[in-house]
């Protein structure tokens, strides 16, 4: 079982196919269209080939049929027109798609997030269309001030490129290799210090290196030491089926991990503190199923009580004690305060208080409101937020679906989205109705909606 840190990165904008046919719980993931193969070209090796492409030519045009339907029911159904556009993306008929993505930027609700990868999506059909001065526009529009999304600069500095506008896509090309330089170094998360990253990083480089530009050698530095934590804990694991903490050779580790975490300390900072912890977990995961595999080829041959069995068992036991050591804990897991170091408890419930109190001021700047009013919102602004973030943790599968999740902005300010996410939400500004006026409340519900807006087109409010 891996565990993957939420980033915002390349694997945001994933292959949209399976969006075709349901409207009930919607869903943001922009296609990669310039990446992507005529959606109904049949996979290697695949024998019927008229059959598949037959059959997926049938599965996508009864796709445009569905959201077609849901558009004469409610001309203003936004998620209708997305995932319309979609289909047509993947059809291939880019003119179609255009056309829906930009109504679904007209229609921009703030309610489910599509803009954000309508304008995504729009500028690779616009690519399709050969018109790339357009395709510019729509994914400046997404970086405004500054992206953390190397596939927004990486694609526009491709279109520069093109263009012959050799400047701006330089430096759009080392924006992208700064952020993926990051991101293989666990700044935003370890879910992206995969080879794939790597494999786009190099390929980056070689495309600068062909318009005569030299970048500095990457900075990995974070990336190795990780790395080598992970490796470096799972081995001393193992070695403790062997020896007691007090044996020289556990001894020998210790020292070694206690050099490698001052390195770690002493690079590039780290802002995800479960970074190294999800690695390490990661790696016993991984060591843990080849002995699991190993200890049954042995049952085949031997008892239970072999001792090559035993010693396997007891490998396998130390593992289990080390991922639970570095389980990750969520801040919506902070009611659940067993096996969480007191330190590492408190610093946790600093960040969240520091939060609350941002997103408070964010979220009610220029509402007017009495001390005895101010004292009933935050309370009920603290009980909405925990209240979501426990069903949250209770229904992870929801955030797969859309139906809740957060956009963030910065400095623990974060404003929740999907379908799910606005009945909580709802249901919190009717509470406020108790003791605010609906004015306030009104006032309240449009800078919420302003927000969102706002945070979808990429340009979010400054507080």
């Amino acid at each position: 079982m891996k565990f993957v840190l939420p980033t915002f990165s390349s694997f945001a904008y994933t292959l949209a196919a399976l969006l075709l046919l349901g409207f009930s719980a919607p869903m943001v993931t922009p296609i990669f269209a310039s990446n992507n193969r005529n959606a109904c070209e049949s996979p290697e090796n695949f024998l019927d080939t008229e059959n598949y492409q037959q059959q997926c030519q049938k599965y996508l045009e009864a796709g445009v049929d569905k959201a077609t339907q849901a558009i004469r029911f409610n001309p203003k159904a936004e998620e209708a027109y997305y995932e319309r556009g979609n289909t047509y993306l993947l059809l291939g008929n880019y003119k179609a798609a255009v056309k829906d993505y930009t109504e679904v930027i007209k229609l921009n609700t703030g309610r489910f997030g599509f803009s954000r990868a309508a304008y995504w999506n729009r500028a690779r059909a616009y690519e399709k269309l050969g018109e790339k001065q357009k395709a510019i526009s729509d994914l400046t529009k997404l970086i405004g001030n500054y992206s953390v999304n190397a596939d927004e600069y990486l694609s526009r500095a491709r279109l520069y490129r093109d263009l012959g506008n050799k400047e701006n896509a330089i430096a759009d090309y080392k924006v992208a290799d700064r952020i993926l330089q990051q991101q293989l170094n666990g700044v935003f998360g370890n879910g992206h210090m995969d080879s794939s990253n790597q494999e786009i990083l190099d390929k980056l480089r070689k495309e600068v290196s062909q318009m005569g530009v030299l970048l500095p050698a990457p900075d990995l530095t974070t990336r190795i030491t990780l790395q080598s934590i992970a490796i470096k804990e799972v081995e001393r694991a193992l070695e403790l089926a062997r020896f007691k903490p007090q044996h020289p050779i556990i001894e020998q580790f210790d020292a070694q991990l206690k050099d490698l975490y001052k390195q770690l300390a002493n690079v590039q900072p780290q802002p995800y503190q479960g970074t190294a912890r999800t690695l390490v977990s990661n790696a016993a995961y991984e060591k843990l199923e080849g002995l699991e595999k190993e200890r049954a080829q042995l049952l085949k041959q031997f008892t239970p009580e072999n001792p090559a069995v035993r010693f396997i068992d007891s490998q396998i036991n130390q593992l289990k004690i080390l991922i639970d050591n570095n389980k990750h804990v969520y801040t919506s897991d902070l009611n659940d305060q067993r096996n969480i170091p007191p330190q590492e408890l408190e610093e946790m419930r600093r960040w969240e208080a520091k939060m609350t109190e941002e997103l408070f001021k964010y979220w009610f700047k220029g509402v007017e409101m009495a001390p005895t009013q101010e004292k009933f919102a935050r309370a009920e602004h603290a009980r909405y937020h925990q209240e979501l973030k426990k069903f949250g943790a209770e229904n992870r599968d929801m955030a797969l679906s859309g139906a809740f999740t957060s956009w963030l902005m910065g400095n623990g300010r974060y404003i929740w989205t999907g379908t799910k996410a606005l009945e909580f939400e709802e249901n919190f500004l009717k509470r406020l109705e108790n003791e605010m006026s609906k004015q306030q409340v009104q006032q309240l519900r449009e800078r919420l909606h302003s927000i969102r807006r706002a945070v979808q087109l990429g340009t979010p409010e400054q507080s």
